[in-house]
């Protein structure tokens, strides 16, 4: 039995916990452009934006999201996105 209730309404209680189920699954998710740059307004939440950006990235063998994390750092403190190779 789903959620007490008696063996009557049993069959019609998991036909009806399929179809929400279905329902959920069809639901689309919406998602919004975020431009993580705007919320960090002091040294403190650059430093810790890139400390938890190092602790997400550091059993990751593919450093584009850490080198995302630094440039947007960067953007944030008035640091040209240039660099000079020697």
């Amino acid at each position: 039995m789903l959620c007490g209730g008696d063996k009557r309404n049993e069959t019609a209680n998991i036909k009806r916990a399929v179809e929400l189920a279905k329902e959920v699954q069809n639901m689309a998710l919406k998602t919004y452009p975020v431009d993580i740059a705007c919320e960090l307004k002091t040294e403190e939440d650059i430093q810790g934006f890139i400390e938890a950006s190092i602790n997400e990235a550091k059993d990751d063998t593919d450093p584009k999201y850490l080198i995302h994390a630094l440039e947007t750092a960067a953007r944030v403190s008035g640091v040209s996105h240039r660099c000079v190779y020697s």
